[in-house]
């Protein structure tokens, strides 16, 4: 078995908890049952290093086979990266046979091979294609040094999530990626985060259906606001919630909001405080502020302003319509006429 193959097998194993490696395992396909079950016998990461380590030789697994088994793991452990999603237009060659994981990996291998050495692994995964490209680039002292960048394409939203690639890489990889899946262009959707299931949702526009008005709304907010209310409290404010949990639930209806970490608001403006610095009535510059919200579920807490009378309602379109818009970072601007006064 190659030193690099060993190298990494090994860290993945590491990287995981018993239950999680069996799994992982299971599903690389290269191990028989009876393989398997002698690992199950194993009750420290260390006898299972050394017997996966052996099964490997035993079965001439190769750096092929072990990066495949590091895609599984990218696959099983998907939060731990930040996705950028990315979409294809103009597809061709329509009447091509669909694409399967093996022809598609050696479709990436040869186009890839122009630009620089690399090893492609693909699997076709819950209706997507998950890909793995592992470049070598030498180091300043001359060394072979590999980073890798994963990919998940789904066909059927025409959607493609990278994870961070070098800028002297990204664009042959875009390159090659949009050939390599008959598209005609490829195009950088502002949109990213950590939960690939969110971000797949967003852009396939499944994640529209939530805001849709439901004429029950009013009435269950307004009972949820009354099975909360104590009977010795006189509510001054009682029309006012209903109506904000009943525009609430327009906006974002009753189901889970898609899982993004942060929005982004770039505001370009004027100055507009002449009134204490009258000396900046005659620039034209404009300033760019930048507001940014963060969370471990910020739809879900900017759904919550509302609610918790933090913000007026309706919300801003850009804060209630992230998940139609598919994208989480804006720029505002103000009118051309008030910037030239």
């Amino acid at each position: 078995m190659e030193l690099d193959a060993w190298i990494i097998l090994r860290q993945l194993i590491v990287r995981c908890r018993l239950g999680q490696s069996m799994k992982l395992l299971d599903s690389w396909g290269y191990m028989s049952r009876k393989q398997l079950q002698n690992l199950k016998r194993c009750r420290s990461k260390l006898a299972l290093v050394s017997a996966v380590g052996q099964i490997a030789e035993e079965n001439d697994i190769g750096l092929q086979q072990v990066m495949e088994l590091e895609l599984l793991y990218v696959q099983l452990f998907s939060k731990q990266k930040t996705w950028r999603a990315f979409k294809l237009t103009g597809p061709q060659n329509l009447m091509a046979e669909p694409i399967n994981q093996e022809r598609l990996r050696a479709d990436l291998q040869n186009k890839l091979s122009l630009f620089f050495k690399s090893m492609v692994v693909v699997r076709e995964i819950q209706r997507a294609f998950w890909i793995q490209i592992s470049i070598q680039e030498k180091s300043s002292k001359a060394k072979l040094r590999r980073y890798t960048v994963h990919a998940v394409f789904y066909p059927l939203s025409a959607h493609i999530f990278l994870t961070f690639a070098k800028s002297s890489a990204q664009d042959h990889l875009l390159q090659v990626l949009h050939l390599a899946l008959n598209y005609r262009n490829i195009e950088m959707v502002v949109l990213g985060g950590h939960c690939l299931e969110s971000l797949s949702r967003i852009v396939s526009n499944e994640a529209n259906m939530c805001g849709l008005q439901n004429p029950s709304l009013a009435m269950m907010s307004k009972h949820n606001i009354e099975a909360e209310t104590d009977p010795r409290i006189t509510d001054e404010n009682k029309k006012d919630k209903e109506r904000t949990m009943a525009l609430t639930h327009q906006s974002f209806g009753n189901q889970p909001q898609p899982v993004l970490e942060e929005l982004v608001f770039t505001l370009d403006t004027r100055f507009h405080g002449l009134i204490t610095i009258p000396a900046m009535k005659e620039s034209t510059d404009v300033f760019s502020t930048k507001v940014r919200f963060q969370s471990k579920n910020v739809l879900e807490a900017v759904k919550s302003l509302g609610i918790h009378g933090l913000a007026k309602t309706p919300l801003p379109y850009t804060l209630r319509m992230v998940p139609q818009l598919g994208r989480n970072s804006f720029r505002i601007s103000e009118r051309k006429k008030k910037l030239q006064e």
